[in-house]
């Protein structure tokens, strides 16, 4: 074998060993992505979405008002939920009993509703919208109903959140992790929240 012939197969091995490094770390780094996704704020939709943590809340009792049915959480001796069983109630509530507020999935068509709107960006307490498949503009934008608003761009989010501050709205996200429905990933949805209440409660 000549010198060139064994200089072309040398440097064909070589371009084929740097390909396959370059796809493997190119594997790699898809592979952290994917594995960082819930590990991670980032932001979807105009939205903060916050990243998993794991435990329980464990700061003060929170009262929390919940329109719809109640939802199983970790934390049942620290969170007390009182049900009100009709949306329109939300006129009349004395927000000042309570922390935050829960829309359940079965009224957040109805809460879309234009009526509701001002409640939303007027009060002094946040509101969640648990399994909302829409962004936080089809609860506080009066001209647009829930069918009308966008759909949420991240397909993991479980509830969204919404408050203002100083007149200006802010808006939450969370995430299942690794956008896996069960009872466990649920259940770190509303720690999360808890603790999200909590923080409000104090600035």
């Amino acid at each position: 074998m000549n010198i060139k012939k064994f200089l072309a197969i040398i440097i064909s091995i070589s371009i084929l060993i740097v390909g396959v490094l370059l796809v493997s770390n190119e594997d790699d780094k898809d592979k952290n992505k994917l594995n960082n996704r819930d590990t991670a704020d980032s932001v979807h939709d105009g939205m903060k979405i916050e990243k998993p943590t794991f435990g329980s809340y464990e700061g003060q009792s929170l009262k929390i008002a919940v329109v719809g049915e109640l939802p199983e959480v970790k934390e049942k001796g620290l969170i007390h939920f009182s049900t009100i069983d009709e949306l329109k109630k939300l006129h009349s509530l004395n927000q000042q009993q309570f922390d935050a507020i829960f829309i359940m999935k079965e009224y957040l068509h109805q809460a879309a509703k234009k009526e509701y709107a001002n409640i939303y960006k007027t009060s002094k307490i946040p509101f969640f919208f648990i399994q909302s498949e829409k962004i936080y503009l089809a609860f506080t934008k009066e001209d647009l109903s829930y069918e009308e608003a966008s759909d949420l761009s991240n397909k993991d989010i479980y509830a969204v959140g919404y408050t203002t501050t100083n007149g200006e709205g802010r808006y939450w996200g969370y995430g299942l992790y690794n956008g896996k429905e069960n009872d466990k990933n649920i259940k770190n949805v509303y720690t999360r929240i808890f603790k999200r209440i909590k923080n409000e409660a104090i600035q």
